[in-house]
Formats: C-alpha cells, structure tokens, sequence
C-alpha cells in the first residue's frame, strides 16, 4: 500500500497517515516497526530486490546451456524493472539524500545479496562446466553500475542509449566470464 501512495503521491508528498489509514493500523501501531516513512521504502527496496534474485534464480537450471544469455537478460530484467518502477522517486528533489540516508550496513547487505548471486552462478556453471571462470566482484560493479546507468538513460541521447547500454553490458560479461 506504500509502495502505490509513494508511486502516485510521492515520498515527500504521502503522509504516514495516509500509510496507517490505506492498512488500517493506528500511526501508534506504524511506529513500533518503523522510525519513519522512508524506513518504509528502504523497506520496500529490499523486497523488491529479493523479488528480482528470486526471479533470477528461479533460471538456474536452463541457465547452463547459456551462462552469457542468462546474466545479460538478468541484467537488463533487473535494469528495466528499476527503471519502470521509479517513479516512486522520480518527482523526488531529494532523493538522493533520502536514500543517502539509509544506513550503511543496509547498503552492504544489498550488495552482500547480489555477490552471493553471482557465486551461486558461478559455483552451478563451474560444476556443470559451462564456464571456466567468473570474476564475481567485476561483475557486481557491472550490475550496480549498470541499473544507475539505466535508471538514468533519459539523460542520454535517447536514439543510442540501449545500443550503447548493450555494448556495455555484452563487453563486461565477455571480460568477465570465460
């Protein structure tokens, strides 16, 4: 229910009012799981980004007769979902100091998630011998790097952007995964 307040009204803009009204629990009942709204949307982030290695996942076995097909197309899902659903922020002019603020050890576990991903990846295509080997920590910079570069793309010329993005992304997996 968050999720669509923010989608339509904004972070800012949707109060926890609204959030407690829209689920039907007192604000008292808001606040003794959550400091404040933007706890919410970390929150949110984080499910959605279980979602998207779920997805992923769930194409481990198929994943060994293309190795390189399955992580550009998890990459392009994951960067193409991203984009798509931010709109939650995209009317934000603060954005990024509400997401600055989310603590540190949370931004690592985001990242510690997507490198066991990739070693995940990495062990099943190396015992079912479909890659020699995988630079898993090269890759994750390439992942992260690759969803700001997406969620971003209207900053580039549109008419390249995806001809360019897949120019990144082929080039990266081919350096990265043998």
């Amino acid at each position: 229910e968050a999720f669509e307040l923010f989608k339509n009204n904004g972070i800012r803009k949707t109060s926890i009012a609204a959030i407690t009204q829209k689920v039907g629990i007192s604000q008292g009942g808001f606040y003794t799981f959550y400091k404040n709204k933007e706890e919410v949307l970390y929150d949110i982030m984080d499910d959605d980004m279980d979602m998207q290695i779920e997805h992923c996942l769930r194409h481990l076995e198929e994943s060994k007769n293309d190795p390189f097909g399955m992580l550009y197309a998890s990459i392009k899902h994951n960067c193409k979902h991203m984009q798509e659903n931010r709109a939650i922020w995209i009317d934000e002019p603060d954005i990024m100091e509400i997401l600055r603020q989310r603590k540190e050890e949370d931004i690592l576990k985001e990242k510690e998630k997507f490198r066991k991903v990739l070693h995940t990846l990495n062990d099943y295509w190396k015992e079912c011998k479909c890659i020699i080997s995988m630079d898993v920590e090269k890759l994750l910079s390439v992942f992260l790097i690759a969803r700001t570069m997406y969620i971003n793309k209207e900053y580039c010329n549109s008419k390249d952007f995806e001809e360019i993005f897949d120019i990144f992304i082929i080039n990266a997996i081919k350096k990265y995964l043998k």
